[in-house]
């Protein structure tokens, strides 16, 4: 099923639902007994809608869950020497490195 008609089913029971809760709501409230039969049908075919949108939803999504992905991603290669990092009187120095963590005061000493 095309992901805009899944989409468009769960929108569309969404806003069938609402209509029907807030009319059967205006019925009780009001005391408007002729609102009760025009609601019920829509709030109940809203649900249905919806139900069925997010069934043929959670089935894409599952499709696509299990399909492979394809090719493995590259590796990157690690320095073993480690980030460069260069410590000038316990500071880092913001040229050596862009990286907030790396930029960290570090105690040159303690006596």
């Amino acid at each position: 099923m095309f992901p805009a008609l899944c989409w468009l089913a769960v929108l569309a029971g969404t806003m069938a639902g609402t209509c029907g809760v807030v009319l059967l709501a205006w019925s009780a409230v009001a005391g408007r007994p002729e609102l009760r039969p025009v609601g019920m049908p829509i709030a109940l075919a809203g649900a249905a809608a919806l139900a069925v949108g997010l069934y043929f939803q959670i089935d894409r999504f599952r499709k696509q869950a299990l399909q492979p992905s394809g090719a493995a991603p590259e590796a990157v290669p690690v320095d073993p020497a480690g980030p460069a990092i260069r410590i000038d009187a316990g500071t880092t120095s913001p040229a050596a490195s862009d990286h907030p963590a790396e930029q960290l005061a570090v105690p040159a000493s303690v006596p």
